[in-house]
């Protein structure tokens, strides 16, 4: 509807960004290179920034050329909570079983000598 009135050819803001039409900043430079950077050591990293930033549009734009046989990609929305809230919808990400994961969790802590 939005799109035929205003003679959009496609969607604009849309979760699936077109590489193609962001504005090679350099910002969006040292995005990419800090990405790669976890790519290529294997890390684990979070983006962070103001509101409207372009923090969705790079990580989408980046993930989306990484083989999804080789990596899981998972977006966390962490507005507000406690720690625990965090570590729940990660565990949901990851599809982990809560009392599959405490039994095992608690298997793998050393024993009190």
């Amino acid at each position: 509807m939005m799109e035929a009135f205003f003679g959009f050819k496609k969607t604009p803001f849309s979760d699936n960004p077109d590489a193609k039409q962001l504005f090679a900043s350099e910002a969006w430079t040292q995005v990419k290179a800090r990405l790669q950077f976890l790519v290529e050591h294997h890390g684990t990293g979070l983006l962070t920034g103001e509101v409207g930033s372009g923090k969705s549009t790079a990580a989408r734009c980046f993930t989306a050329g990484l083989n999804p046989n080789l990596y899981k990609i998972l977006y966390l929305h962490w507005s507000s909570g406690s720690a625990l809230d965090l570590l729940r919808q990660l565990a949901l990400e990851l599809n982990l079983n809560r009392r599959t994961t405490a039994a095992t969790w608690c298997a793998r802590s050393p024993k009190p000598s």
